[in-house]
This record gives structure tokens, sequence and C-alpha cells, in this order.
């Protein structure tokens, strides 16, 4: 596939969740790496963003609670 893409002067992509093996993927040859979509990265960050908010409140003197959700 590869050698198809070289070839024909077209893009190869992957998608991949993170960015754990960018490294091989560009070592293949690769031009297009993707790691990870916008639901993706709600599933995995939202809870940090939370986190770092009610950090920042609370430094503030302020009462910022998370509310239950189906994601964080």
């Amino acid at each position: 596939m590869l050698a198809a893409c070289k070839k024909n002067k077209l893009i190869a992509g992957v998608f991949l969740f993170g960015t754990d093996r960018v490294g091989e993927f560009l070592g293949k040859g690769f031009t297009y790496i993707s790691i990870g979509n916008d639901l993706h990265h709600v599933l995995t960050q939202a809870g940090t963003h939370v986190k770092k908010l009610e950090e920042i409140s609370k430094g503030a003197g302020k009462s910022w609670e998370r509310q239950k959700s189906a994601l964080i």
C-alpha cells in the first residue's frame, strides 16, 4: 500500500488512538497520522480539564463542583 501511495503521489494515512505508535508509523512511511477524533478527545481529556477547573476555582476561593455526567 505504501509503495502504491508513493508511486501515485498519494498521502498514506493511518488513524491511531493517541501518540504511542506515531514514531512507528512515521518510520514506515506514513505521511498523515491522526491521533484521535473529537469523541476520543472528549472521552479521554474531559476529566483532566474538569479536575483543573476544580483546582483553579478552589484556589480562587470559589465553589465550583462537577455535576454528574456520563462523560466524567
